[in-house]
């Protein structure tokens, strides 16, 4: 066909195709595409009938929902804790009452004290029971060690390691809380006082009021030998360390009051290598190479360092420099110092000093020394038991002082362990744990142990141990006596404790003895009744 039929062809509908886009536009809208005008649109509007969709042209059609969005969903129940909330805020405050608040005031130190123990405290309390210790709540994770012993050493063997993460602690925890007693050495002589073990376990060496040396087989518990030391009681008694060898090549350091001998361990005949007269309280270095005990003789007191092999004075510490050191805090020390009086705060608190685990510093009372250098490098504070006396922890970077914990590089307080307050403490070969006991009386009395505030004192007749990493308590032992010394075999399986029974009777005697424990081990169901130690003991071997 021509080009002009064509054109004529298309031309022809064209009026039919005006006239319904204009009758379209009339009913969408002159602002509305008419092509797009049938397409559904996401505005919602609501009339009297219903939800409807309307149309890009502003038609509305009915909206069909769905059954799902059509169902009505139940309300979820509230958190227990809101019910709780929301139950006190409607019924009010409770009836306050003398009885409610003793048990509030208990509750809130409990959980004060948890929070300040608890390396993740929390400001919401959990459920508090009153029958047990309270302590708060720990997270547990996934590669967390199993708290239970046999599950955590199944896993030791499968996997490795030490059981899954925190598995040392928990087996710390678990080896130090179980102290079983295996024998008990008594002696109708002279009280004991103090107490070491020389050559590993072999020899239990223990001292008595008399100034006496008594050697026990540590296994059988039989008397070995009985030594004539000292004049007056024995309030100190340290081994040097052995690595074996001959028994020759341990020294034995026993100090009294005014007194310190050395004693080599197979030279007991021959008697002691060295005497310090005026000298009270000696300790070895890490090397046993120098002691450093406290001189009694002079005014004001001083610190002497000596040499093992020679006997020769090394250095001197003067109490004048460590007052005057003090002087700017406390006006009373410095006096107390200068006068020399027995019985001072600062004169107790210089009555026992030690070296650093690395052998270079010595702690005197609650001042920081070295011997190359003639002042003191710093005196600490002494914020709790005045006149206390303190040591290095054996990490070598921390002091403690009574129940203070200050860090050896900025001198800085690091907290404060109220469980540790008056107590004398011993660490295990490890340095992870440590053991404490109520301190002895300053003036070595028995009539002391009869006070009314040592006897309320949580470890008036027990021990406790204590990871000496997080400082928190892992067993208590009681014995039903006062504590005077304690010690621990190089092997951290025995411990050894001098105990004291002070009778109530008509003749007020005393008694005393070395109870022998080992650790790790569960103590018998039937318990060790003071009056059959003996007869447990025999009961047992016949087993």
């Amino acid at each position: 066909p021509s080009p002009a039929a064509s054109q004529q062809h298309a031309s022809t509908p064209a009026p039919a195709a005006a006239a319904a886009a204009a009758d379209l536009s009339k009913e969408t809208g002159p602002n509305i595409n008419p092509l797009l005008s049938y397409l559904p649109s996401r505005q919602l509007s609501r009339s009297a009938g219903g939800l409807q969709r309307r149309l890009s042209g502003g038609l509305d059609v009915p909206h069909r929902m769905t059954p799902i969005a059509e169902a009505v969903t139940e309300p979820k129940p509230l958190p227990l804790h809101v019910q709780v909330a929301a139950r006190d805020v409607m019924t009010g405050p409770p009836v306050n009452s003398r009885l409610g608040g003793i048990v509030t005031a208990y509750l809130k130190q409990q959980h004060r004290t948890a929070c300040l123990a608890s390396a993740q405290p929390v400001s919401v309390v959990p459920p508090v029971s009153l029958l047990k210790l309270y302590t708060l709540p720990t997270a547990s994770r996934p590669l967390q060690a199993p708290a239970n012993m046999a599950l955590r050493r199944g896993r030791q063997e499968l996997f490795g390691g030490f059981g899954g993460r925190g598995g040392v602690s928990a087996t710390r925890r678990f080896v130090w809380s179980r102290f079983r007693l295996t024998q008990t050495l008594r002696d109708d002589g002279p009280i004991l006082t103090a107490c070491t073990f020389l050559r590993g376990f072999d020899v239990l060496v223990s001292g008595t009021a008399n100034g006496e040396l008594k050697l026990h087989d540590a296994y059988s518990g039989d008397n070995i030998e009985l030594i004539g030391a000292h004049t007056a009681s024995v309030n100190l008694l340290q081994a040097s360390p052995w690595q074996g060898g001959t028994p020759g090549d341990q020294l034995l350091l026993s100090s009294s009051r005014s007194e310190v001998l050395l004693w080599r361990a197979d030279g007991w005949d021959t008697g002691p290598l060295f005497t310090w007269n005026g000298l009270t309280r000696g300790r070895f270095n890490p090397t046993a190479s120098q002691i450093v005990g406290v001189a009694v003789s002079s005014s004001p007191r001083q610190a002497c360092l000596y040499d093992t092999s020679t006997s020769v004075l090394l250095s001197t510490l003067d109490e004048a420099a460590a007052a005057a050191a003090a002087g700017s805090g406390s006006a009373a020390t410095a006096a107390n110092a200068a006068s020399g009086a027995a019985g001072g705060e600062f004169v107790r608190g210089t009555a026992s000093a030690c070296f650093s685990p690395s052998g270079e510093l010595i702690l005197w009372g609650a001042t920081l020394w070295d011997p190359r250098v003639p002042a003191p490098l710093h005196t600490f504070d002494q914020l709790s038991g005045a006149g206390a006396g303190g040591c290095f922890h054996p990490g070598g970077s921390e002091i403690i002082l009574n129940s203070e914990v200050w860090d050896l590089r900025t001198r800085k307080l690091l907290r404060s362990v109220p469980a540790l307050d008056g107590t004398s403490i011993t660490f295990n070969s490890t340095g992870d744990v440590l053991c404490a006991w109520l301190r002895r009386p300053a003036d070595d009395s028995m009539a002391a142990l009869l006070q009314p505030k040592r006897r309320r004192h949580a470890l008036a007749t027990s021990f406790m141990s204590m990871d000496a990493r997080s400082y928190t308590e892992i067993g208590n032992v009681q014995l039903e006596r006062a504590v005077l010394d304690l010690c621990l075999d190089p092997s951290d399986s025995y411990l050894a404790a001098v105990a004291v029974d002070v009778n109530g009777g008509m003749d007020g005697g005393v008694s005393s003895s070395v109870r022998l424990y080992e650790v790790g081990r569960q103590r018998p169901v039937a318990g060790d009744d003071d009056d059959s130690d003996g007869a447990g003991e025999e009961s047992e071997e016949e087993e």
